[in-house]
């Protein structure tokens, strides 16, 4: 409890001296959110309190600013602006309809208005200074320091939650590949674009020692997300690589490498009885396994929907709701403590209902319709793929990075 005041007291000077600073510094410790205490009888994060912290002092000594580009981003994107407030409505009422209201509550405050807050800090930051590239260089910095302590607990041994898969500081590998995948994918977009590999018209301006700290922390994350073994984290970023590599001058070339190296990879797995034991365990569809124990989440889920297709049941109610809704698919299911349905698209319907839903819907093609820059536009790619198969927007952590990448390609559009 004394550390975590000294700690808020620390980036409450900070901010109040170097607003910029201290700005940055909290996109590079976003995951600090897993840093949580109770303040008069509140449950909260080291994160959320620093969003707060971030937005009095920039009300105190921004507020022109804050007001002209509120207004800016009311009249240059309002279908982004319409889509978040439907969003958020739809939210308010699953809350007020939920069974679990109480949770809802906090899970509206932590997955929406704080990111929202953050994210536009950031859009204020961004338009007034033109300074994209700390952004860049923010979350490179998180994806390093991730993924340097994903190593050193892989090859130590010590606080490793699944076996031996890299998780890093977060309670899952899957989480960990959730956070790191679309900012790699970011970063790999950047450095192509910068050698020219891949034509841009405009690049954004990043001096060379930011440029050798996108490739070190995407070759460390990209370590870390092998370690970690999140199938559907490999899927979303490998195919974004790919896509990215077939659309630069050397396609050709990148077809007969992606020959080679699927040959090679089959190589490896053959000669290595462990790896095709932990393929056979983790995606056969007959006994317990990641395919088969999703497969029954998502029938559950379905179930859910069915039962409450409007409003849903609830922001952070799935959990609960699954408890009792699995026994419906299965009498002996493979999993119980599910908190949520292992697909983005189908826990927005379940917990917001189809309005949820649809706004989300109608948010992504908006950002699409923008055409952001290549590297916002891979980034959010990957969050939607993973999404196919994990929760890539709620957590903390993970709706922040969501609306940080929506409002930067925003901005950048």
């Amino acid at each position: 409890m004394y550390f975590f005041l000294l700690s808020i007291l620390c980036f409450t000077l900070l901010a109040f001296l170097r607003y910029r600073l201290a700005l940055y510094s909290l996109i590079i410790l976003i995951p600090a959110f897993l840093i949580r205490s109770t303040v008069i009888g509140v449950p909260t994060t080291f994160l959320e309190l620093g969003i707060y912290i971030l937005f009095l002092v920039a009300v105190i000594q921004k507020r022109k600013n804050l007001v002209r580009y509120s207004r800016q981003m009311w009249r240059t994107h309002k279908g982004a602006c319409i889509g978040i407030h439907i969003l958020l409505i739809s939210a308010v009422c699953a809350t007020y309809f939920s069974p679990y209201p109480l949770v809802g509550l906090g899970v509206l405050k932590a997955w929406f208005i704080d990111p929202l807050i953050f994210s536009f800090l950031i859009y204020e930051e961004v338009s007034s200074y033109k300074r994209i590239d700390l952004v860049f260089v923010s979350l490179s910095v998180s994806v390093l320091w991730l993924s340097v302590w994903g190593i050193i607990e892989k090859y130590w041994g010590f606080g490793l939650t699944v076996g031996t898969r890299l998780d890093s500081v977060f309670e899952s590998p899957n989480y960990f590949a959730m956070y790191v995948g679309p900012i790699i994918a970011m970063n790999i977009a950047l450095i192509l674009a910068g050698s020219r590999i891949i034509k841009e018209k405009t690049l954004p301006l990043i001096v060379p020692w930011a440029r050798a700290m996108l490739l070190i922390s995407t070759l460390l994350g990209i370590g870390g997300l092998y370690y970690a073994q999140s199938f559907g984290g490999w899927f979303a970023l490998g195919s974004v690589i790919v896509y990215l590599l077939l659309h630069t001058q050397y396609a050709k070339v990148v077809w007969g490498t992606l020959i080679l190296i699927f040959a090679v990879c089959i190589g490896v797995y053959l000669n290595n009885p462990n790896s095709i034991q932990e393929v056979t365990h983790r995606s056969n569809f007959t006994g317990q396994s990641s395919v088969t124990i999703r497969l029954q989440i998502w029938n559950t889920a379905l179930v859910v929907i069915r039962d409450n297709p409007l409003w849903g049941i609830g922001p952070g109610s799935f959990g609960k709701a699954y408890s009792h809704y699995v026994y419906t698919i299965s009498r002996s299911p493979w999993e119980l403590g599910v908190i949520k349905a292992h697909n983005v698209y189908l826990n927005f319907w379940a917990e917001q209902g189809l309005f949820g839903l649809l706004s989300f819907l109608f948010l992504v093609i908006f950002f699409y319709i923008r055409k952001p820059r290549l590297w916002f536009g891979v980034a959010m790619a990957v969050i939607l793929l993973h999404g196919l198969v994990d929760t890539t927007y709620f957590k903390n952590d993970l709706s922040v990075l969501f609306w940080v990448v929506y409002v930067g390609g925003l901005s950048s559009a």
